[in-house]
């Protein structure tokens, strides 16, 4: 069996998204162009261009902020050929009830876990956004 790994991905407008990878002083490389899905681009982590978590969270940090609209995933990577994605699960927006009812009768112990992660990050989203009502707009050319 082919060693898989667990990367989380945000996607997002590609413009709202360029902006995010350079307010966290990621290199412009992070940035993942969707194929099929016009000016939508990715995040990934861990990745060669984004290896730090807190990069990613500060990327993040920067949409939520500006309220963009996004997407979180789980995915699941082989080692093997390149890196070849063999699974997906959307953290975030949630799944509407009824899609979040048919993957428990699926199988219910991952559904409570992609819950799990979805409550996670809901709470992570929270918390940023109310930290940046209490901040105050800075001047200086520091970016964090």
């Amino acid at each position: 069996m082919a060693f898989v790994e667990t990367k989380w991905l945000i996607e997002a407008p590609q413009q709202m998204l360029a902006e995010a990878i350079d307010h966290a002083g990621l290199d412009p490389n992070a940035l993942r162009i969707l194929i099929g899905q016009e000016n939508e681009g990715a995040l990934i982590y861990p990745s060669f261009f984004c290896d730090s978590p807190e990069a990613w969270m500060r990327a993040l940090a920067h949409l939520v902020t500006r309220h963009v609209n996004f997407r979180i995933f789980l995915t699941e990577v082989t080692g093997e050929h390149g890196g070849r994605e063999v699974g997906r699960a959307r953290v975030y927006p949630r799944f509407d009830t009824e899609t979040s009812e048919l993957l428990a009768s699926i199988d219910l112990d991952e559904s409570r876990l992609l819950e799990a992660y979805s409550e996670r990050v809901e709470t992570a989203l929270a918390k940023m956004r109310e930290h940046a009502y209490t901040v105050e707009p800075s001047t200086t050319a520091d970016p964090l």
